[in-house]
């Protein structure tokens, strides 16, 4: 009986820490998104990557770590964004000498211009520091819409393209 007269009280105080806490989503998906951080905002980055199976070698490999801040500013309200940031990533061997990873993105927002007009964004992720080792330099250009029927939202439809260096960009077979 003691135990059910507390259950309010624990309902409540979960409410009103995840609200202090106000935290957003894990980065389960490593996508580029036409999503800017609103102006003033920093958020922080702590990912860690466990591997689960053995490689095809049969090792285990290594826990990939990322530790990362991102900001974002709005020069031009509801209009244009701006994304920046950086990354200190480990766990990828001789790699790790130069753990320091850049990242940006310019942005036009969903219905900046009109009702119709779509999320737009221009970025790029992984400007390494090591010519040819951690320099994948990842640019993308990505749009995006947010359709709705009576205010019933239909979901984020998204279409991009994205290139970088050629010497780090491979397949399975190694191939550019």
């Amino acid at each position: 009986m003691k135990f059910k007269s507390i259950i309010p009280a624990m309902v409540f105080f979960q409410f009103l820490v995840m609200q202090a806490a106000q935290a957003t989503p894990s980065t389960h998906v490593w996508a580029p998104s036409t999503d800017i951080q609103a102006s003033g905002t920093l958020h922080l980055t702590a990912d860690a990557y466990v591997p689960t199976q053995d490689d095809s070698s049969g090792s285990k490999p290594n826990t990939v770590t990322n530790f990362g801040l991102t900001g974002g500013y709005w020069p031009l309200k509801d209009i244009l964004g701006l994304e920046y940031g950086f990354d200190h990533i480990a766990g990828y061997g001789d790699r790790d000498d130069y753990p320091w990873y850049f990242n940006a993105k310019a942005g036009l927002a969903e219905n900046a211009f009109g009702d119709f007009f779509p999320a737009i964004a221009f970025g790029g992720y992984n400007f390494g520091t090591k010519h040819n080792k951690t320099d994948a330099n990842v640019y993308y250009a990505k749009i995006a819409k947010t359709p709705a029927i009576d205010g019933f939202s239909l979901g984020r439809f998204s279409a991009g393209l994205f290139w970088g260096n050629n010497d780090l960009l491979l397949n399975a077979d190694g191939d550019s």
